[in-house]
């Protein structure tokens, strides 16, 4: 019996373990890009990827740009970042929103949550964290800090 509840027990702890999310997304159609390219989550595979939600009416996401341009601009060579707008406007509108908030890293023009095995964005700004093998590793919620994001692509605690 002992033994018995010992199995189960092992079994339990590792059915609620979460395994990260694995991004294959080569059989599935690509996201278009604000500027018109098309692309799939696994072209940016060995580098990390940083999706960041965020909303023009959102202030911590309109505070947060210019440190993810920063980032993006710093790091290209191994970190790639992705703009969703969570309101999902219209091209003409979310190119005028990139604008006025200053992004200069790409915009999705689709909602990437499903392939990425997120289940819904709750608060903003929320950065999801994809390392460079395509395993989905964090969903962050609020506004984050460069070296926190550094200290993750360096493989420390973020």
């Amino acid at each position: 019996m002992k033994k018995l509840l010992i199995v189960l027990c092992c079994l339990l702890a590792i059915a609620c373990s979460k395994t990260p999310h694995q991004v294959d997304d080569a059989k599935e159609p690509p996201f278009t890009l604000l500027d018109g390219q098309t692309v799939h989550l696994n072209d940016y595979r060995g580098k990390w990827v940083y999706i960041n939600y965020w909303a023009a009416w959102c202030h911590p996401c309109v505070e947060e740009i210019p440190m993810l341009n920063e980032l993006y601009a710093e790091n290209k060579d191994k970190l790639v970042v992705l703009a969703i707008n969570y309101d999902l406007p219209d091209k003409a509108a979310l190119a005028k929103m990139v604008k006025d908030v200053g992004i200069r890293y790409p915009s999705l023009l689709e909602d990437p949550k499903k392939r990425l095995g997120v289940d819904m964005i709750e608060g903003l700004p929320v950065t999801i964290v994809i390392n460079p093998e395509g395993q989905v590793i964090k969903k962050m919620v609020g506004e984050q800090k460069k070296e926190r994001l550094l200290a993750i692509m360096n493989d420390k605690k973020g």
